[in-house]
């Protein structure tokens, strides 16, 4: 009960990106969509978390945009978001399974940050998600 209550006064997007342990979200996409439509909409999200893009910060947007753009992303495409730590973000697309390999990487704490904000932050995209990774973490660490 004790990681519950720390949880709930603290928020969950600053005890897990700080947390020393490697992190991953998986993004399964549900329906078929263009590489664009889906940049589009998470740099909609990610880039008003930014109060002052650096050069950076620019680049590792420029990096995932063209990472994004003009590839078609199927249902059932995976999106790996992996964070080593706090300051690097690995990449991975596969339309055929899980990934392989690395697509793209960022040392953009902001950019990096930014991300993190949009599942886990105050202002979720998803606070389904932000509730069930509190949950989970909850009943992992108090078990």
């Amino acid at each position: 009960m004790t990681v519950y209550c720390r949880m709930v006064n603290t928020d969950v997007h600053d005890i897990v990106l700080h947390s020393p342990l490697e992190k991953s979200l998986q993004i399964v996409l549900v329906r078929d969509v263009d590489g664009k439509t889906f940049w589009d909409a998470l740099d909609e999200a990610i880039s008003p978390r930014i109060k002052l893009p650096t050069p950076v910060d620019t680049s590792a947007l420029s990096t995932f945009s063209t990472l994004f753009q003009g590839r078609p992303l199927n249902k059932g495409t995976i999106i790996f978001l992996t964070w080593p730590d706090s300051t690097k973000m690995l990449v991975s697309v596969s339309s055929d399974g899980l990934p392989s390999g690395v697509d793209a990487t960022t040392e953009s704490t902001n950019v990096i940050s930014a991300l993190f904000d949009v599942f886990l932050g105050s202002d979720s995209v998803s606070p389904t998600l932000k509730a069930s990774v509190t949950s989970g973490l909850t009943a992992l660490l108090n078990g």
